[in-house]
Parts: structure tokens; sequence; C-alpha cells
């Protein structure tokens, strides 16, 4: 955009792309309203809509790109149930290019790479997708490009460089290694929504121990920056997140089956909890919950969950103590959140409206807040229309009680006002 070239570029990406920067950009205090119309990001998406219904019918690489940013915009304005005719639309676009498996030999060197990066980054978008929502991928295969060893054409990814308020230089963000290591491990992340997410989940113990085996051959082969002791950015950390979550996805539904394997389903289960609080953890310490990151509510609504299940009358003292801890911390990060995307705001509510009058005393003490900044109005500005399971789910049963717009119904009216 800068350099004023047209390739690769057109003015919906270029809307659609100021209206996601927009959220990102903390000097904007009034970027959770989306519907605003006198907010930046209402006009950019405004205008990428208008753009988009004169343009989605004509297959280009910038129209499936602003797709997948259309489907990531409506998601954070927990509006996933919008925002999912863009995705759809994305990738028969991109079926109808065939970026997935055909190249042609005549476009130039930087076209063909861009189609091969294109398609990755369609791949994993829809992979993630498929996985949040618990659905069979639209994307079944991955893209026949094998993906470039970032040592060897570390050009293929380019490189982000960021400054540190304290660092006196820049600091790599590793990019290469991130996005090679995240493809190869959508690739097994896809293959397990395709068997686990149809009518009848087809993912029985045998299947899960062969998941858990080939994740624990990417985990191993992971490039020294990437091992648990080097990660330290935040895309490192979600890539472990993730690799976590999935775990604890495959296996907890698997809790009660009868198995002698080892380490039996329960055993990788609270592993992998223990694994995703740590990971959580370190997280803020190293960065805080401040900056906006799509990716991080995931796992704390994950956590979350866990902690507000666990608390039971009967539980420990010290338990009860090291629960009551994480399950702030998750609402503080929540809290921050809030302010950059109306995503947080819903998840926010849901997580104070689960939790104890206790729990909830010790949130508004912890963080000092007042009736205003806890809950500045009764009732959502908004509607939510999400579909989004917010946590693992042991039974397919049991989602409709899971679903995001079900929740905020349920627990979003409650009043951090009402404790006495």
């Amino acid at each position: 955009m800068a350099a004023r070239r047209k390739d690769f570029c057109s003015s919906l990406l270029v809307n659609v792309t100021l209206a996601y920067a927009c959220v990102c950009y903390p000097k904007f205090t009034n970027r959770v309203e989306y519907w605003n119309p006198n907010t930046l990001a209402y006009r950019f998406i405004a205008e990428a809509k208008r753009l988009w219904e004169l343009e989605a019918s004509i297959p280009r690489m910038t129209t499936i790109q602003a797709g997948i940013l259309f489907s990531v915009f409506h998601n954070l304005c927990g509006l996933d149930e919008v925002g999912k005719p863009y995705r759809a639309h994305a990738v028969a676009l991109a079926n109808q290019l065939r970026i997935f498996d055909t190249i042609d030999i005549d476009q130039s060197k930087r076209v063909q790479r861009g189609i091969q990066n294109l398609a990755w980054a369609m791949y994993n978008w829809e992979t993630l997708s498929a996985f949040s929502f618990m659905l069979s991928p639209l994307i079944k295969e991955p893209p026949k490009w094998p993906l470039p060893d970032p040592s060897e054409d570390p050009s293929w990814y380019g490189e982000i460089w960021v400054k540190y308020p304290l660092d006196h230089g820049l600091s790599s963000m590793c990019l290469g290694e991130v996005i090679h290591a995240r493809s190869r491990f959508r690739v097994i992340m896809n293959e397990y929504c395709d068997a686990a997410y149809p009518e009848v989940s087809k993912v029985g113990v045998d299947l899960a121990y062969q998941f858990r085996g080939r994740l624990q051959e990417w985990y191993e082969n992971l490039p020294t920056s990437l091992t648990p002791r080097r990660i330290v950015l935040p895309g490192q950390m979600q890539l472990h997140m993730y690799y976590h979550h999935l775990l604890l996805t495959i296996f907890e539904p698997l809790c009660d089956a009868e198995t002698t394997r080892e380490p039996s389903p329960q055993r990788i289960v609270a592993d992998s909890k223990r694994n995703m609080q740590t990971l959580v953890r370190l997280y803020y310490l190293r960065h805080g919950f401040e900056a906006m990151d799509l990716f991080i509510v995931i796992p704390l609504m994950v956590i979350g969950y866990d902690s507000i299940d666990a608390i039971k009358e009967d539980t420990p003292t010290e338990e009860v103590e090291l629960l009551r801890s994480t399950l702030i911390l998750i609402a503080q990060g929540l809290y921050y959140q809030r302010k950059n995307h109306y995503l947080a705001q819903a998840l926010f509510r849901v997580i104070r409206g689960k939790m104890r009058l206790q729990e909830i005393g010790l949130l508004k003490s912890s963080m000092s807040l007042d009736r205003y900044e806890a809950d500045p109005e009764p009732e959502m500005a908004v509607a939510v229309r999400s579909h989004w399971p917010v946590s693992v789910l042991k039974k397919h049963e049991d989602m409709e009680s899971h679903i995001l717009t079900n929740l905020v119904e349920n627990f979003g009216r409650l009043n951090v006002d009402e404790i006495p």
C-alpha cells in the first residue's frame, strides 16, 4: 500500500485491513464500539462492505484475503454468525482459483510465492475456525506446495522486527519458524476436526492416541527458538497454548473410557491444563493483557471455565486459593481485552456471571473496580450472535449450553453492584 503497487492490493483489502487495525490501536478509546458510526472502524468496515458487494463475485487473491479479515473482524464483534458467509465465500473463491493445487508457471516467482503463501494462510485460518467452532473443515487437504525450511529460504516467510520499550535494539519475531511450525501443527488439527466433528465422532481411544503420537513428534521436532525453555514472544506462546488445547479437546471426552494405555487420558488432561495455566501466567508476566490479542481470549476462557467448575464447597482450602488466583487472573485478562473488542466484553460478563459471590468480591477488590468500570450498562450494548462453544466439551450433546449467545443470555445480565 505504501509503495502504491496494485498487485496483492485492492481498495477492498485496504479498507477491511484498516478496520481491523483500528481495533488494535490503543489510542482509539472507543475502538470496541464497532456499531458507532463516529468511529473509524465503522467507517472503514462500511466502505469495505460496499466494495465487497461490488467485487465479491470476481475471484481475486485480494478478495480471498478480505474474506478472511471480514471473518476475523466479525468474530471480534461477537458476530461470527454474520462473519461465517465471508469465510465460506473466501474458501469458494480459493477453490475457484485453485490456489491449493495449481500454479501458472508463466507467472513471476513473486506472484507464485504470493499464491502459495495465501493458500497456506487460508488453510490455517479455516482449520482454526473449524477447531474453534467444532466444525468439519471446509478445506480438508493442505496445499500441494511444501513449506520451505525457514533456515534455507527465509524470504518466503518474510520477517517482522519489533522494539520493546526497555530494549536498545530490534528483536526478531522468528516469523518463518513460527509460521512453519504452526502450519504443520494445523495439518494435524485439521485431520482431527475432520474426524471429530461429523454427526458422529470417529475419534475413539485408538485414534486419539494416534493423534497424540503425531503431536508429540511435532513437539519434539520444534526448532530451538520454539522449545519451552526459549519461547517468549506472544506468537510462540500461543503455539504452545493451542498444542495443549488440542490435547485437552482430544482427551477430555475420553476420560471415562476404559483403557490401559499410558499415560491415561486423565493424566494427559491434567498435564495439559497445568501447562496451559503456566503458559497464560508466563504470557501475563512477559506481555500483560492490555494489548489487543484475539488469540489469547480462547485459552483464557478454557482455563477460566475449568477453574470455576473446580471450585466446589468441598474443595480443599489450599486448592481453592490456587484456583481463585487463576480465576482472578483470567478475569483480569478478559477485563483488559474488553477494551479492545466486543467479544471479550461478552466473555468477561459470562465469566463474571458464573463466579460465586466470594470470587466476584475478590475481583472487585483486587482490581479496585467500581460499578461503572466493572459494568457500565446493565445490558449488553448490542446483541451477541455467536455459535462459539467457549470451553472444552466432554460430550457433543453439551454444546448448546456452552454456546456464547446462550451464555450471554443466561449470565450476561448479572451486575457486579449486586454484591453486598
